[in-house]
């Protein structure tokens, strides 16, 4: 993954427990990605999901959420073979582009996904320079 940009940074750090992951072209166009070590510990831990337990080529539906409260289906499986672990979001590509770091977080129960690079902490930052304009007279 790479290095975060200030404003990634302090969007991942008002996220408690984020579990990050770069998003690239090939992800979106295939509609899959790899489940890191960090999103699989996260989905252990929650008691959501634990890979380990998973056949190969078994996939496992869960439902989740984006952060601005639309829901998604999230799909889980280890693929055969190699086992490899991967994880797909419904509808990402309308909350990612190549290039963005995501996050994956539980908040109140359930899963929810975040977009760091266009997070909330950056429209907060806008508006309240916006509300702190100087008045214009003529």
């Amino acid at each position: 993954m790479r290095k975060l940009t200030k404003i990634e940074e302090a969007n991942t750090a008002a996220l408690e427990d984020a579990a990050l992951f770069h998003i690239s072209e090939t992800m979106l166009v295939k509609n899959i990605l790899d489940c890191n070590a960090a999103m699989r510990e996260l989905l252990k831990r929650e008691e959501v999901l634990d890979y380990d337990e998973l056949s190969p080529d078994t996939k496992v539906f869960v439902d989740g959420f984006y952060s601005d409260g639309s829901d998604t289906t999230i799909s889980a499986y280890r693929a055969k073979g190699r086992g490899d672990k991967r994880i797909w979001f419904k509808n990402l590509k309308n909350y990612a582009d190549s290039g963005d770091i995501m996050a994956l977080v539980v908040q109140s129960g359930k899963l929810v996904i975040q977009n760091v690079t266009k997070g909330v902490m950056l429209a907060v930052l806008v508006v309240s320079s916006v509300g702190n304009l100087p008045s214009i007279t003529s």
